[in-house]
């Protein structure tokens, strides 16, 4: 998993948050090119769903990581042994934000490919969510 990079400032830069906002760049960057004529729930849609989903799962994968610093702290303090109970939690949305990611990539690969027919861009939409979110669950195992 990808850990923020910190500064000698008191905050931290999320990578995931760095790649979205270029990935939603792209994404307007494809309206650009097709001169706004796209379908307009697609691409609404397409970019409220995965800002939503990684601004979300970062959180939540920041707020896991917190916890478990506090309870080792409190552990360390109290001489008991830690164990992470969160880990498997944090692994799980770490793959649910890969597979968003990969969501977004083909829902833009969709916006640049075009179709004229409604029912396709609606197929195109759907396979896209379903592939992208998929893909990390197959492929990504814990070692």
């Amino acid at each position: 998993m990808s850990t923020p990079i910190q500064t000698s400032f008191r905050f931290k830069i999320n990578p995931h948050g760095i790649f979205g906002i270029v990935a939603v760049g792209v994404m307007i960057s494809i309206g650009f090119y097709r001169h706004w004529e796209i379908p307009w729930f697609y691409f609404v849609s397409s970019v409220l769903i995965y800002s939503v989903a990684v601004i979300s799962m970062s959180m939540a994968i920041e707020k896991s990581i917190r916890e478990s610093l506090r309870r080792s702290e409190k552990a360390a303090a109290t001489g008991n042994e830690f164990q992470d109970r969160d880990e498997n939690l944090r692994f799980e949305l770490f793959r649910f934000l890969m597979g968003s990611h990969m969501a977004f990539l083909f829902l833009a690969l969709g916006l640049a490919l075009g179709s004229a027919s409604s029912f396709v861009t609606l197929g195109i939409f759907f396979a896209s969510i379903s592939g992208g979110l998929l893909i990390p669950f197959l492929l990504i195992k814990r070692g």
